[in-house]
């Protein structure tokens, strides 16, 4: 199953519940990016939650971004995640 590839703020209690890690997996990247899988209960969940939808080239690009000339605690730069 093809994965689907959104965008949004997490608003919060209620965004991602109990009901839906039961259903699918959800992994939350930089820059607002959430991957899902291509389930019809992933599918709701991104309309649930206002999402947009996105292409993976797309979604991959503002993740580059939001790491680009970030560095961590011990100031190494930040390597932008690949999505799956």
């Amino acid at each position: 199953m093809a994965n689907q590839y959104a965008i949004g703020l997490n608003t919060g209690i209620g965004f991602i519940t109990h009901p839906d890690r039961e259903a699918f997996e959800v992994c939350g990247y930089p820059a607002d990016v959430w991957v899902v899988d291509g389930s019809a209960a992933a599918t709701a969940w991104i309309t649930r939650n206002d999402l947009a939808v996105s292409t993976k080239a797309a979604a991959q690009a503002l993740v580059n971004a939001a790491c680009e000339g970030n560095v961590d605690p011990e100031g190494k730069p930040v390597v932008a995640p690949v999505l799956a």
